[in-house]
């Protein structure tokens, strides 16, 4: 006669608690790490943006005989009309209509003869600026 042979129950296993300085290790760094390439690459596009833009206000500046109050102001209405330069910010198609009003406000803080060679150079180029 064979002897019937118990099985021992394997004992549960025990949860594995995480301690704050392992849950720390475990996401905190990470998340850090991860935050701070987004912030990299966020403010790296804006202040790209705005050399850009400080760029073309100092050509305009030459080109159109612009003083320090009317960069200021132009620069405000581009701000304003493109953006900061934040690449998750959502983008607006304009219309042509909507590029033409743009340039047009450009041209109204200029003096006469200088907006209305802005603008004669924005039409003929086609384009934003």
């Amino acid at each position: 006669m064979s002897r019937a042979v118990k099985k021992r129950k394997a004992p549960p296993p025990q949860k594995t608690v995480m301690t704050l300085s392992d849950k720390l290790l475990a996401f905190g760094i990470p998340g850090v790490i991860f935050g701070s390439l987004i912030y990299i690459l966020i403010s790296g596009n804006i202040e790209k943006h705005s050399m850009v833009l400080d760029r073309t206000l100092s050509k305009w500046q030459s080109l159109y005989h612009l003083d320090e109050g009317q960069k200021a102001e132009i620069k405000r209405i581009e701000v304003e009309f493109h953006g900061k330069g934040n690449p998750f910010a959502v983008r607006t198609e304009h219309s042509r209509e909507e590029i033409r009003e743009h340039h047009v406000s450009i041209s109204k803080v200029m003096k006469p003869e200088d907006g209305s060679r802005f603008l004669e150079a924005m039409e003929r180029e086609q384009r934003s600026h």
